[in-house]
This record gives C-alpha cells, sequence and structure tokens, in this order.
C-alpha cells in the first residue's frame, strides 16, 4: 500500500512500440517526495500498456498526482481517465502537475480535480505532507483550487534557483525494468539539467509562468551535478543513451556554454562511452563548442527552427533570424550532428509565398544528407497552434466571423479537438487546401515512420534470438537506406503538391487528386527500397473516410 500514487496516461497506442522513455518531470516529483519519507509508486499508462484504472485504486493511495501537459491530445486522454478514476472511487484526493503554466482554471472547471500543483518539487512535497498529516492543503503555495466556485490562487513561494539542492530523480521506469528482468540495452535515460528558457516566443506555454512568478528565469544545475547522474544511471542500469529533457539547454550566456563544455570534459576524461540529445535555439548554437560536445557524445538536437521567413519569425516573437537557422543547420550538418527539427509551415495568416519560400529552405537543408533529420513529417504537416494562456491565444479568438476564415476537413476535425482553436482558419482557401493536404500527408509519413521503426525494433530483437538471422538483417540494412532518404522523399513529394495546388483554380477539390499522386510516389518509394511486401498505404482507410464526408470550405 502507498500513500502518494503518481500517474501518467497513455495517450495513443504504444503497443510493440520503441524508443519510449520515462517522463523527466515525473522523475523529480518520484524522487523528491521518495526523499521526504513518504510512500509512493509510479504508474506509467504510457510504457506498461497492461495497467488499468483499478490498478490506481488498488495502491490504497489517498492522494493520485497526475502528470499532465494541456491542452491536446495528452490533456483530453487525462481528463478522460480522471472521470473513469472518479466513477469507481472519489475517496482519493487527485491533484495535476507538470506543464500547468497556464489553463489552470478551465481545467478545474471542466475536470474533476481537487487542485492544480502549479510548484516545483519543494512545493509538492509540502502539499502531500500536509496532506498526510492531517494539516489544511488549502493553505500550501504553489495550488490552485476552487472553492465555492471561486478560483483560489496560492502563489509559489521563491524558487529554487541552486537546483543542485534538489533531490536526486529517481527513473521509475529503469526501476522497473530492473527489478522485472526487462531488458535494458536499447532504453534511454531522461534527465532534466535545466528549467525554463530564457527566450519569449509566443507560441510557447513557458511565458505562463511569468504570471506565477516575479523571478521565473532559466535555471541550470550544475556540470557536476549533472555528470553524477549520468555515472550513476551508467553504472546502475547500464544505459548508454541520455536524452536532456530541458526547454533549452543553454541560456544564451558564456556561463551555459561553459556549463556545456565542462559536462562534456567530465564525460570524456571518465571514459564512458554514451550518446544524448538536447534541445537548443539555432542562436545558440557554436561550431567549436558543438564539434566538442560530438566527441563527448552529442548525437542530436532538437532545434526549434520555426520558418526560413523573416516576416513569420517575426509573428511569432522567435528572436532569431534566417541567417542563424542557416548557419546552425550547416553547422550540425558538417558535423553529422542529427537535427530532430521544429518547424510551423501554417498559421492563419501564411501566404503562398511564405510557403514557398519556407520549401526551398527545407530542400536546402536537407540537401546532402536527408538522413540528419529524423522526424522529416513535422516539417510539411506543422500547424501553429495558439495554446490557451500563451501570448497568441488572443490573436486567433479575435477571429468572429466565419467569412474570415478557412477550415477544410482533417484540419477542422484537428483544430476542433483544441477550445482555443475554435475559430481557427486560414485567410487563404489556397493556403488552407495546402494545410490540409499537408496534414493529411504528414500523418500518412508518420505513420509510415512509426512502423518502419516497430519493423526495425523486431528485426533486432530476432537478431538478439539468432545472429545468424539473414532476413533479418537484411531488412535492417534496406530499412536504413529508406530511413536515409525519408525526408527528401516526404519534402520533395509535398513541394509538389503545393505548386499544383497553388496554380490550380479550385484547390479545394484538388487537393484529393494530388494526395492521390503521393500516394502513387510513397509506394514506389517503398518498393524501390524494402519490396512490394511494405508498399502499403498505412491511413488510407482515414484517408478514404476524409474524402467521402468532404465538407469543403467551412464558413
Amino acid at each position: 500500500m502507498y500513500d502518494v500514487v503518481i500517474c501518467r496516461v497513455a495517450y495513443r497506442s504504444r503497443n510493440n512500440s520503441v524508443n519510449e522513455i520515462e517522463e523527466s518531470k515525473v522523475c523529480h516529483a518520484y524522487g523528491a517526495i521518495f526523499d521526504a519519507g513518504v510512500s509512493v509508486k509510479v504508474l506509467d499508462f504510457y510504457l506498461d500498456d497492461s495497467l488499468k484504472i483499478e490498478d490506481i485504486v488498488t495502491t490504497g493511495a489517498k492522494i493520485v498526482l497526475f502528470y499532465v501537459r494541456w491542452p491536446g491530445e495528452f490533456w483530453t486522454k487525462s481528463q478522460q481517465t480522471i472521470f473513469e478514476l472518479r466513477k469507481i472511487n472519489t475517496e482519493q484526493l487527485v491533484a495535476v502537475f507538470g506543464e500547468t503554466s497556464v489553463g489552470q482554471e478551465k481545467a478545474l472547471r471542466e475536470t474533476p480535480i481537487d487542485v492544480v500543483i502549479t510548484g516545483e518539487e519543494p512545493e509538492i512535497v509540502d502539499f502531500v505532507k500536509t496532506i498526510l498529516s492531517g494539516g489544511k492543503w488549502n493553505d500550501c503555495t504553489g495550488i490552485m483550487y476552487l472553492n465555492d466556485n471561486q478560483l483560489v490562487v496560492n502563489q509559489g513561494s521563491a524558487l529554487i534557483h541552486n537546483l543542485d539542492e534538489l533531490p536526486r530523480a529517481k527513473h521509475y521506469w529503469l526501476e522497473y525494468c530492473k527489478e522485472n528482468g526487462k531488458p535494458l540495452d536499447f532504453m534511454k535515460a531522461a534527465i532534466r539539467t535545466s528549467r525554463g528558457c530564457y527566450a519569449r516566443c509566443k507560441f510557447c506555454f513557458i511565458t505562463g509562468y511569468d504570471d506565477l512568478y516575479d523571478d521565473f528565469r532559466w535555471r541550470g544545475r550544475s556540470a557536476e551535478n549533472v555528470f553524477e547522474e549520468i555515472k550513476e544511471i551508467y553504472n546502475t542500469y547500464g544505459i548508454t543513451e541520455f536524452v536532456f529533457t530541458d526547454a533549452n539547454f543553454f541560456n544564451n550566456s558564456k556561463e551555459s556554454r561553459q556549463r556545456a563544455k565542462k559536462l562534456s570534459g567530465l564525460i570524456l576524461d571518465s571514459g564512458m562511452e554514451i550518446k544524448w540529445l538536447i534541445y537548443t535555439r539555432a542562436n545558440d548554437v557554436d561550431e567549436e563548442l558543438f564539434a566538442f560536445m560530438k566527441k563527448a557524445g552529442l548525437y542530436a538536437v532538437l532545434m526549434g527552427i520555426e520558418s526560413f521567413v523573416p516576416a513569420k519569425l517575426k509573428r511569432y516573437a522567435k528572436g532569431t533570424t534566417v541567417e542563424q537557422n542557416y548557419k546552425a543547420i550547416q553547422i550540425l550538418k558538417d558535423l553529422d550532428i542529427y537535427i530532430h527539427p521544429g518547424f510551423i509551415l501554417f498559421d492563419k495568416d501564411t501566404t503562398v509565398d511564405e510557403i514557398r519560400a519556407d520549401l526551398e529552405g527545407l530542400k536546402w537543408a536537407i540537401e546532402g544528407k536527408p538522413e540528419l533529420f529524423v522526424n522529416p513529417i513535422v516539417l510539411v504537416g506543422s500547424i501553429f497552434i495558439p495554446y490557451e494562456g500563451s501570448r497568441s491565444e488572443s490573436d486567433y479568438l479575435s477571429i468572429v466571423t466565419d467569412s474570415e476564415r478557412f477550415l477544410l476537413g482533417a484540419m477542422d476535425q484537428r483544430m476542433s479537438e483544441l477550445d482555443s482553436c475554435l475559430k481557427y482558419g486560414f485567410r487563404d482557401k489556397t493556403v488552407a487546401s495546402i494545410a490540409d493536404a499537408g496534414w493529411v500527408f504528414a500523418r500518412e509519413m508518420g505513420s509510415q515512420q512509426y512502423h518502419k521503426r516497430k519493423l526495425y525494433a523486431q528485426m533486432i530483437e530476432r537478431l538478439l534470438v539468432d545472429e545468424d538471422d539473414n532476413e533479418a538483417f537484411e531488412l535492417i540494412q534496406k530499412l536504413i537506406e529508406w530511413r536515409k532518404l525519408l525526408a527528401h522523399i516526404t519534402i520533395h513529394t509535398f513541394s509538389e503538391i503545393v505548386v499544383n495546388l497553388a496554380s490550380n483554380p479550385d484547390p479545394v477539390s484538388a487537393r484529393f487528386t494530388e494526395l492521390d499522386k503521393a500516394w502513387e510516389k510513397v509506394r514506389h518509394f517503398n518498393i524501390q527500397y524494402l519490396g512490394q511486401e511494405y508498399s502499403d498505404i498505412r491511413w488510407v482507410e482515414e484517408y478514404n473516410k476524409l474524402k467521402t464526408a468532404e465538407k469543403h470550405v467551412v464558413g
């Protein structure tokens, strides 16, 4: 029996998935509560598909903490899970924590939760211990709740600026796998080396923390402290691949670059052969520093490029330039560092000329080394989402008449899932047609990529059982070659869709014709590299439903 149970929901089916990873914020909350002497268990429905809602109840926990991100599919699934939990148990106190900088009142009014925790680990621990000792949790800091249908905001206390003082994160999934004899060979470990971000992009939820704390800013753990966690995981679990899950690994300062250099030196001096990924911005990419980091194991970066159009970067308050984007990409390409790009091809004000310019930039980016772009689907189907509470929300809610907007089938379906997007639409009918085609095309290419990753993992498992399995070995080689050109086929095929729709007098009707042509190119690509057996279009059933239910233009 436990006093506290921490839950992360499974917001998509992850059966037989690959490269899954625990949530670092859960690791930190788990570590802090455990360190405080409280009996605590983590139930990660995302990683363990055998879990049921009843398992939350059978823990006997008095307090249930749900890790959440909102809005979007993850929060929608969290809401569903909480409603189901309340049907079978009303005695457990339910609180949410995690990415809770915006949308707190809406969550409290729409979901049967008792508390939204906006504070960090010390306030989570104080909240938990207050309840378990029979105290008044209503007086705890860093929380929000409803009292007589009125929102009560208990401001957070001062943030911990020396993150080294916080208890060490406990890696719950690695613990579980080791204790239950599950293989750790291809596992990754998630490590948070910092908090916050110095940038103030208009679309980002992080800016919501400015309303919660007077001194919210980027804070980093010391290089020594991060290295000790890496070493502990490496020695305890044999993990050699790490994802640094910071919003931004750097702070646009000399000190944060020195921290990166020192951490890299500690890794090199230790003799550990590890790989690691970071989140960064284009203006933080420095050739000399990143070359040194690569020697220490840096193999990939998640970098928000967003656009190659100056006007769009200005609309997003990105704080970077097109020239910085080009320079950062070239440095990473020269160093053969993989790029997980963040990109926004469409927003309500996007023009056809902007789409063309962005696609030309993307063609340049992948030229010569398309294999370095790890997730190309985000480059062609990415939509600007004005999340509730972000600085961009009011711009989209101000669209008051349907005549001002165009939104087609697939995009209409997507945007209807988000309250902040109920009035979302494009000002240009051709852009709306291209965006709708882009969303459908990206869904298919994402499904293709996901299926091939699963297939790759299955072949690896076969080789672990029988190293002489030539069929598995040969398919792995084919999958590697297929993967190398995925970004190329994705971007160039979608560019053809854009060219044809932009010149068509009826782009709304023509988008399905262009997508049908694209599917033939994808089939041919699959046959060429993998054979007829793996040539199918994965999303065809849903696609055909969209064609049948075509509503043309909303408004």
